[in-house]
């Protein structure tokens, strides 16, 4: 399962969105995946949120551009909120 996330209450923001959201959904396919885009003013609190419904026992992220920060913060608060929770980060290429 492939998620992408996106602060506030519309993935499609830019007139750039929906071909960025497409192409994540055939990379999910690729690998036998799915796709969910989630929205929330708070991201941390949405993806633990959706982790829980969902039952997600492992996560992977992927690393955020150079200069494009938060993910650190949003990785110390999803392993506070779910210590279970196998996590991994793929370097960005």
């Amino acid at each position: 399962m492939s998620c992408t996330l996106k602060k506030g209450s519309n993935v499609f923001a830019t007139k750039e969105s929906p071909k960025l959201l497409q192409t994540l959904f055939e990379y999910s396919a690729q690998f036998g995946g799915t796709c969910h885009a989630v929205c929330g003013e708070d991201v941390p609190a949405a993806m633990v949120a959706f982790m829980k419904s969902e039952r997600i026992a492992c996560v992977v992220f992927g690393e955020s551009p150079v200069g494009q920060a938060g993910v650190p913060a949003i990785v110390e608060t999803v392993q506070m909120a779910l210590p279970q929770l196998e996590m991994r980060m793929i370097p960005r290429e």
